[in-house]
């Protein structure tokens, strides 16, 4: 019997893969901030990559600061905090949290 399943990620939500995914995939989300609203993300031994879909922002670690726009990609490394800021039209992005094994940290 197959476990595939369908997961509408059109609106903003969180999607957990654990029952059809057996990999180090966690979570699955789509994740909409209005103008100057800020998103922290941080997951103790995980890693999280995200891609905006539409709109703008920054994205701040640490002393480092990074521009948000439509295609760009950012991966939050094992262990570190990523502030999201939605920049003056807010900022849609499509976020995956994966698990990392203790062996590789």
């Amino acid at each position: 019997m197959s476990r595939a399943q369908v997961i509408n990620l059109q609106q903003p939500g969180e999607a957990d893969p654990a029952g059809v995914l057996g990999g180090p995939v966690r979570g699955i989300r789509r994740v909409r901030l209005a103008a100057g609203e800020q998103r922290l993300l941080s997951s103790p031994g995980t890693e999280t990559t995200l891609f905006v879909l539409d709109g703008a922002g920054d994205a701040h670690s640490g002393d480092t600061t990074a521009a948000l726009a439509h295609g760009v990609s950012v991966t939050v490394p094992l262990d570190t905090e990523l502030r999201i800021t939605a920049g003056t039209g807010g900022i849609e992005y499509f976020a995956v949290v994966l698990a990392v094994a203790e062996t590789a940290r």
